[in-house]
């Protein structure tokens, strides 16, 4: 039972002792009462027995809200951040290594996004998982927002075949949510080149060729077993364009987290 339910059964019945003892006359209840004085023990009998009632009230409590008290120093608390740099070049790697294209210049090949998902709390963040919770577009052809379908299950995490992980306390973890990948040409089966554009995925989602440029809103969830869940937005602006170094593509791609 959660505390806040606890404290409002507590006021209820600290309510009803109320009402019941001013509808019931307190005469009827009035102990006879012996003005005669007490000895010794039966003055540290007195004293004894309103400690043990207080000992035997405190360990009710206790009993009671000991999960609730635990929190206060054994907790997991989830933060998500996205780094300054909010989105960096993946390089083309043949580039400067064969004698073709030695004074060819460097060239991004995509564009990736990350988040750093940290416990702040004491304790590990056990069944972390991740979840792309919905996906919306607007842009200058669609004013009108467009849900793009989502898979609605968890996310894996990096370099692991798994949507679960627990996380230690101080850990942190890397999510890549995102990727831009450079537009390239295909061949037909005419024997013509084909101009692919460049291509946006968002938590393995990929976008909708009819939306080229825009906004989309990412909404994500963090759950854990003993966390709070976390959800938070991502809000990409892209305006269509390609540069090959990341420098002239800040002007065109822009991320930012909305908590």
């Amino acid at each position: 039972m959660k505390w806040y339910y606890k404290i409002v059964i507590g006021l209820i019945l600290a309510i009803l002792a109320y009402l019941l003892g001013n509808w019931i006359p307190i005469k009827y209840l009035s102990p006879t009462i012996d003005y005669s004085s007490i000895n010794t023990a039966e003055y540290y009998g007195i004293i004894i027995n309103s400690l043990s009632a207080f000992v035997t009230f405190l360990a009710v409590v206790i009993a009671l809200f000991k999960e609730d008290i635990r929190k206060i120093w054994e907790f997991s608390k989830i933060q998500v951040s996205i780094p300054t740099e909010n989105f960096f070049e993946i390089l083309n790697s043949s580039i400067g290594h064969t004698t073709d294209n030695t004074n060819q210049p460097l060239e991004a090949i995509k564009y990736n996004c990350k988040i750093e998902i940290y416990n702040s709390g004491s304790i590990s963040a056990l069944g972390l998982e991740i979840q792309l919770e919905s996906l919306v577009y607007t842009g200058s052809d669609y004013p009108t927002p467009q849900v793009i379908e989502t898979l609605g299950q968890p996310i894996n995490w990096n370099g692991i075949n798994e949507t679960k992980i627990n996380l230690p306390p101080e850990g942190k973890k890397t999510l890549s949510i995102l990727d831009l990948t450079a537009p390239e040409q295909q061949s037909s089966p005419a024997g013509n080149n084909v101009n692919i554009p460049a291509k946006l995925s968002i938590a393995n989602i990929d976008n909708n060729s009819d939306f080229k440029r825009g906004k989309w809103t990412a909404s994500f969830a963090i759950f854990s077993t003993n966390a709070k869940p976390v959800r938070f937005k991502l809000e990409i602006d892209w305006n269509g364009r390609w540069q090959q170094r990341a420098t002239e593509m800040k002007n065109n791609l822009r991320i930012d987290l909305k908590k």
